[in-house]
């Protein structure tokens, strides 16, 4: 899913990680999101994470995710922070007020 068409639908930051064997993702603040066995459907499992049965699981599938942001150096910032870093304000903020009107979330424009 698109950062922008995350934020129209309500839905925040995430992280994941797929592998042959499993989909998991957690959220900015660190809860688990989605977890679910491969090859099933996710609507139909995702809810795993809830199950504290499965919290060996999720903490497996959260380690394996740390791993490679800790390589990459991704501290995992709001998404307002990556958009201020990458400086696409100008752009983001004319496709937002074109596509969403007065539901737009703009961003501050930088002092040049």
């Amino acid at each position: 899913m698109s950062f922008d068409n995350g934020y129209d639908q309500g839905i925040g930051e995430w992280r994941g990680l797929v592998t042959g064997e499993l989909t998991y993702a957690r959220t900015l603040d660190g809860r688990p999101w989605l977890l679910f066995p491969r090859p099933r459907r996710p609507l139909a499992t995702g809810r795993l994470v809830a199950d504290p049965a499965a919290a060996g699981w999720v903490a497996e599938a959260d380690a394996r995710l740390a791993a490679p942001l800790d390589e990459a150096g991704d501290a995992f910032p709001p998404g307002e922070v990556l958009l201020a870093w990458l400086d696409p304000a100008d752009d983001w903020n004319a496709q937002e007020s074109a596509l969403r009107g007065d539901r737009a979330r703009l961003l501050p424009t930088p002092t040049r």
